[in-house]
C-alpha cells in the first residue's frame, strides 16, 4: 500500500484496495418518500428547557474503534506491566448502544427533531450537545431518512462520523474565488454527477460545531442547495431547497478561522482582517461591506432566517459537578465579570496537578512545549510509528473524471482531507512520557477522544491479537490495521521494535494501543481518504483549537497568547473540576480579563445580542448579571 505522498501517478488513486468489500452509499438507497417541505413554513420559535434530574447522561455507546474481543495479557519488552485481574469487558450490544439514558430536556429536544422541525440547540460546554446529536442520527437513520452529516473542519467532522462541509457540497478549497454563478453552474457538469444526486436526495441536513462556519460560506451553501434541488420541482425552490436542518454549537465557543477572504458572490479575494473592529470593507463589485467581529458568525446570514429555526437551549451541565465552578464557567461563556473573590480562587490555586495537559493559544508552543519534555526522557530509546494512507476513489468518480485538471483536484481534496485529520504523520513514543489518546476507545471505560495517561511499558506484535472490528468499515478497517503492522514490522526488523504501546490512564486502566484507521469521505460517490497510525498523541501540550470537545481531568491553562473571543472559556470548561484545573501563564492578564476589563477576548456583542433575543433575558439572570 502507497502512501499518498509518495504515489508517482494519479492512476495509483483509482487502484482498488486488496480485500476491500463492496462500497457502502453514505445515503441509503431506497428511503420512503421525502415529506414535502412545505412543513418549514412556518414561524421561528423557541425552547428554552431545564432538568431537575441528577443521574448522569451516558453517552451513547458505538462500535470501538480498535477494541479487541478479547484483552491481551500485557508482556512488556521492557519493564513489566502489572495488569489488576478484572472480569471481561461487557461490550453493548447494538440495541443498548443505541438506547443511552437522557434526561428530560434531552429526550424532549429528540422528539422535537423527530417531528421534522429545522432545528437550532445550544448550550454550554458539557451540557451533552453531542451526546443528543448522535441519537437524533442514529434515529433519523432508523426512520429511513436520508441524512448527510458535516462539520466545518475535518477534526470536528470524525466527532459525529460524518464529513466537511466543503465535502458534502463537492468544493475544493479554490472553489471559493469563483463567482456564484460559475459555482452554480459547474453542479451540473459531468464531474459533478454523484454529488448533484446526493444532494437531491439528502431529506436532512445536519450541521455540527456552527460556531466556526463563515457567514458567507452558509450563504453561498444554501444558494447553490436551493439551485441544485429546485429541479426536484417547485416545491423544492425554496429556502435550503426544502431540507430539515438539524444545527447545533456554541456560538460562545471558537469562531470561524480567517473569514472573508473571498467575497461569496463574485469570489473576489479581499483582506479585511487587519481593520476588522473598525472598518466594514467591500469588494470591487461593492457586495458588503463586511466587519469581521460583527459580520463572521453564521446567524448573521440571510440563509439562517430563511430556515426558521426551532431554538432549543440545553441548560444542565453533565461535565462537571461543583456548582461554584460552574456558575463561573456559565459567567464566561455569556461574558458577565466574575466577582473578585471567584477569581482569586480560580487563578490562585496551586493544587499540584501531576501529568497535566498544558493549553496553550498557538500551535508552536504546544510543539516547543512537547519536543522539549520528550527530549527530557534520555533513561529510554524511542519508537517511532509513521502512518499508512491511502485513497479509493470510487468507479463512478474515475469514469466521470476526464481531464488532468480534475484528476489534480481530486488529488489535492484527497491530500487536504489527509492533512485535516488528527492522526500524525509521524508519531514518536518513549516510556514514561505522557499522551492523549486521539479515539473513542472504549466509551464504557471513559475511554474516549482525550483521555490522558502515560506510557508504563510495551506489548510484543502479535498479529492474532489485532482487533477485529464490526460496524460501518470494520473489515476495511481491520485490513488496514493488518497492512499497517505488516509494513511496520518489515521496516523495524529488530525484535525489541517490533512493539506496541501500554498506556495508564490517569483512572487507573491500563490498555495496550494497537494501530486505529480513520475512514474519511470524500464525497457521498464512496470514496474515501484512509490514515492508518497508532492513535496517541504527546500529552504535555495541545492547543486550546484541538481542545474543543475534549474533556480532561488533569489541565494546565496558558493564556497568555489568546487572540480570539472564546479561547478563555474553551480552555476553562475543559476541566473537569477546580481540583483539577491550574493556571500558568500571566495570571494577572487573565484576571482582568474575567473581570471584563479586556472585553476583545471575553465577549462579542453580536453573539450576545442573538442570544437575548433568542433565549430571553432569563438565560443571563439565571446567571446574576448581564453582558460587560
Amino acid at each position: 500500500m502507497k502512501q499518498l505522498a509518495g504515489q508517482r501517478s494519479l492512476s495509483d488513486y483509482f487502484r482498488p484496495l486488496p480485500r476491500r468489500p463492496p462500497q457502502k452509499q453514505e445515503m441509503e438507497q431506497s428511503p420512503p418518500p421525502l415529506p414535502s417541505p412545505k412543513r418549514q413554513q412556518r414561524l421561528p420559535s423557541v425552547i428554552s428547557i431545564s432538568s431537575d434530574e441528577d443521574e448522569p447522561v451516558h453517552e451513547p455507546v458505538h462500535e470501538p474503534i480498535h477494541e479487541p474481543v478479547h484483552e491481551p495479557i500485557h508482556e512488556p519488552v521492557h519493564e513489566p506491566v502489572h495488569e489488576p485481574v478484572n472480569e471481561p469487558v461487557h461490550e453493548p450490544t447494538t440495541r443498548e448502544s443505541m438506547e443511552p439514558f437522557f434526561c428530560q430536556e434531552q429526550q424532549d429536544l429528540l422528539d422535537l427533531i423527530a417531528s421534522g422541525e429545522n432545528v437550532f440547540f445550544t448550550g454550554s460546554a458539557g451540557c451533552g450537545k453531542s451526546t443528543v446529536l448522535k441519537a437524533a442520527i442514529t434515529q433519523l437513520k432508523a426512520a429511513r431518512r436520508k441524512v448527510a452529516v458535516t462539520a466545518p473542519t475535518g477534526r470536528a467532522a470524525l466527532n459525529v462520523n460524518g464529513m466537511t462541509l466543503h465535502s458534502f457540497m463537492g468544493w475544493v478549497p479554490h472553489d471559493m474565488t469563483k463567482p456564484l454563478k460559475d459555482l452554480k453552474g459547474k453542479m451540473f457538469g459531468k464531474t459533478k454527477k454523484n454529488i448533484r444526486k446526493t444532494l437531491r436526495d439528502a431529506e436532512v441536513l445536519v450541521i455540527d460545531e456552527i460556531s466556526m462556519v463563515e457567514n458567507n460560506f452558509l450563504s453561498r451553501m444554501e444558494a447553490v442547495l436551493r439551485h441544485v434541488r429546485k429541479f426536484k420541482g417547485e416545491d423544492y425552490d425554496r429556502p435550503w431547497g426544502g431540507l430539515q436542518l438539524i444545527v447545533t454549537g456554541d456560538f460562545c465557543q471558537l469562531p470561524p478561522v480567517r473569514p472573508f477572504q473571498n467575497c461569496w458572490k463574485c469570489g473576489e479575494a479581499y483582506e479585511i482582517w487587519p481593520n476588522a473592529s473598525e472598518s466594514g470593507e467591500s469588494c470591487s463589485g461593492n457586495h458588503g461591506p463586511w466587519k469581521v467581529y460583527r459580520d463572521q458568525w453564521a446567524f448573521k446570514s440571510p440563509a439562517w432566517e430563511e430556515a426558521e429555526f426551532t431554538y432549543v437551549n440545553l441548560e444542565k451541565i453533565h461535565r462537571q459537578r461543583d456548582s461554584s465552578f460552574i456558575e463561573t464557567l456559565q459567567r464566561c461563556r455569556l461574558g458577565i465579570p466574575v466577582p473578585g473573590a471567584d477569581i482569586y480562587e480560580l487563578v490562585n490555586n496551586d493544587s499540584e496537578i501531576r501529568n497535566a495537559t498544558t493549553l496553550v493559544c498557538v500551535n508552536a508552543d504546544a510543539e516547543r512545549i512537547n519536543a522539549q519534555r520528550l527530549k527530557q526522557i534520555t533513561k529510554y530509546k524511542s519508537k517511532t510509528y509513521t502512518c499508512e494512507d491511502d485513497v479509493w476513489f470510487a468507479p463512478l468518480v474515475h469514469e466521470s473524471t476526464d481531464t488532468l485538471e480534475e484528476l489534480r483536484d481530486k488529488k489535492n481534496e484527497a491530500s487536504h482531507a489527509l492533512e485535516s485529520l488528527p492522526f500524525k504523520p509521524k508519531v514518536e513514543l518513549k516510556q514514561t512520557q505522557l499522551v492523549m489518546l486521539q479515539v473513542n476507545l472504549n466509551l464504557k471505560e471513559r475511554l474516549a477522544n482525550g483521555s490522558q495517561g502515560v506510557i508504563i511499558g510495551w506489548e510484543q506484535i502479535d498479529m492474532e491479537k489485532l482487533p477485529q472490528l464490526d460496524g460501518p468499515d470494520g473489515k476495511l478497517k481491520t485490513a488496514h490495521i493488518e497492512l499497517f503492522t505488516e509494513e511496520y514490522m518489515r521496516n523495524n526488523p529488530q525484535l525489541d521494535n517490533q512493539v506496541w504501546p501500554v498506556v495508564q490512564f490517569h483512572d487507573g486502566c491500563i490498555k495496550t494501543i494497537y494501530p486505529a484507521c480513520l475512514v474519511y469521505p470524500l464525497d457521498n460517490s464512496g470514496s474515501q481518504a484512509f490514515r492508518t497510525q497508532i492513535p496517541l498523541t504527546p500529552g504535555w501540550a495541545i492547543t486550546v483549537h484541538k481542545s474543543q470537545g475534549m474533556t480532561l481531568d488533569r489541565v494546565i491553562v496558558n493564556l497568555d497568547k489568546a487572540f480570539q473571543v472564546g479561547q478563555i472559556y474553551v480552555a476553562l470548561s475543559r476541566a473537569t473540576s477546580l481540583d483539577g484545573l491550574r493556571f500558568g501563564g500571566n495570571r494577572d492578564e487573565l484576571s482582568k480579563t474575567l473581570e471584563g476589563r479586556r472585553d476583545k477576548l471575553y465577549y462579542n456583542a453580536e453573539v450576545h445580542q442573538f442570544l437575548w433575543d433568542n433565549f430571553g433575558n432569563q438565560l443571563y439572570a439565571d446567571n446574576e448579571g448581564s453582558p460587560v
